[in-house]
């Protein structure tokens, strides 16, 4: 009895041992030749259920595939992989990627009805059995379109790894397109050379956790602006617990323009307040030795510096402005310079009435028309709150004094004893004081006007006195 039971464990075992050889050489034979691979793969993509068609070429499941094309279809977007190939290797527990190619991969953002539900296990990162470590990948072409906008080709270059996290360099390069499709002035070619390090990293027991990392290494792009070569500079580090920067450098023919930027480390990124009080730093450079080369209706030189400190939710901003002999059509600066300081409580969330800006006592000088000008301001808005703006200006003899506040009070003070540094066309002495209050729509007016020796090309007025009083609609 005991003997037959023996008998029949070694013929159970013999059997589950031919069995498992035999999967495994079928599974061999399917994953190591080609025709095997073709049977095996549209199969296993169909027990998956994933959106996804291709055209197999040739190339097995065990070291590596050629594929015709490859498309893949989701609500919101659709993919094609033309003439892709990849080659690979198994080290349990990971796989090495060291060669993917693709000739062009169009992506085609699709519209959604509203009624559609949005399913954000579609975004999600596959959480992969075992490691992928991708070597080098590259995209001949790759196209984005969104409807019937068609954007420039860009080509890839990219290594990663993948596995609980995605990590890795990206490196696009982009040659001679026509950057009108951006609404740019840009004519001639476009090249730019990016590279970017990223990381993203996936807790394992809480998905909603991600922990990401982007930096920018100095990259370059060169174009033509106006007829004048621009080229721009540019680097960057972001992560959110950690001290970000942006340093962008612009060069177009004799001007330049240099950011640098800062922000503190965000502990929490999901709270919104954290990033709106997170401390800030941003300075810049404006050099622009012919302002012609920019925009060719200025003419002139302009530079200036400055920064925004503070934080995002309550911004300081100082700046300081210079220019030699500035035109634009009919205005014509000989010497400007210019200091603002500025600070403002932004509301959130935005549609909260909390705001206030303020300029502190600011001030502007120049040379106008041969005459010296001279302007100070100082402002108060707030939402909450009465608000003033009061504004001071000099041009030679000339004077200018307004006060604006709320509720609504616009008073004004005008002496101007020699009119034609204001006007070249008209001379004369003009003087008026007064104020306006009350509603927009009927407001009420205290004013007086005086004139003397007014002259208009051939028109002369030898005096003038005019008084008004009381609302609008009783005049």
């Amino acid at each position: 009895m005991y003997v037959m039971q023996l008998k029949l464990i070694i013929t159970s075992i013999k059997t589950l041992v031919t069995s498992v050889l035999l999967l495994l050489f079928t599974a061999l034979l399917l994953t190591t030749t080609e025709s095997g691979s073709r049977w095996l793969l549209p199969r296993a993509l169909a027990l998956g259920a994933w959106p996804i068609q291709l055209q197999y070429h040739s190339g097995t499941l065990w070291t590596g595939l050629r594929l015709q094309q490859v498309q893949l279809t989701y609500p919101r977007w659709a993919l094609q992989i033309d003439q892709v190939s990849a080659e690979w290797q198994l080290d349990w527990p990971q796989i090495t990627i060291s060669n993917l190619q693709a000739q062009q991969v169009h992506l085609q953002l699709l519209p959604m009805d509203s009624a559609t539900p949005r399913n954000p296990s579609q975004w999600q990162i596959p959480q992969l059995p075992l490691g992928v470590h991708l070597q080098q990948a590259k995209i001949e072409k790759f196209i984005l379109q969104q409807a019937e906008q068609v954007y420039p080709p860009i080509a890839l270059q990219l290594t990663a790894d993948w596995q609980q996290a995605l990590s890795g360099e990206l490196q696009l390069q982009t040659q001679e397109f026509d950057p009108s499709i951006w609404n740019a002035k840009l004519s001639g070619k476009l090249d730019a050379d990016l590279r970017l390090q990223f990381r993203s990293q996936r807790n394992r027991e809480n998905h909603n956790e991600v922990g990401w990392q982007l930096r920018l290494l100095p990259s370059e792009i060169r174009g033509i602006w106006q007829q004048s070569p621009v080229m721009a500079n540019f680097s960057a580090d972001w992560q959110p617990q950690q001290s970000s920067h942006l340093d962008v450098k612009i060069l177009l023919a004799d001007n330049q323009l240099q950011f640098n930027g800062s922000i503190a480390a965000v502990e929490d990124v999901k709270d919104a307040q954290a990033w709106l009080n997170a401390p800030l730093q941003l300075t810049w450079q404006l050099h622009a030795e012919h302002l012609n080369q920019v925009l060719p209706e200025l003419q002139g030189q302009l530079h200036a510096n400055g920064q925004l400190s503070g934080s995002i939710r309550d911004p300081v901003l100082q700046a300081q402005l210079q220019s030699e002999l500035l035109r634009y059509g009919q205005w014509d600066l000989q010497k400007l310079h210019s200091d603002l300081q500025l600070q403002a409580r932004l509301p959130w969330p935005l549609m909260r009435d909390d705001w206030q800006i303020k300029i502190l006592p600011s001030e502007l000088t120049a040379q106008w028309r041969g005459q010296p000008l001279k302007m100070n301001v100082e402002a108060l808005i707030d939402a909450q709150q009465a608000s003033q703006l009061l504004l001071k200006s000099t041009l030679a003899n000339n004077q200018l004094s307004v006060v604006l506040q709320q509720p609504f009070v616009l008073s004004w003070q005008l002496k101007a004893p020699e009119l034609t540094h204001l006007w070249p066309d008209w001379q004369g002495q003009v003087f008026s004081q007064g104020n306006i209050s009350g509603s927009l729509r009927d407001p009420l007016i205290n004013a007086e006007l005086e004139a003397k020796q007014l002259r208009y090309q051939q028109q002369t007025l030898s005096a003038l006195k005019v008084s008004v009083q009381g609302k609008l609609s009783q005049h």
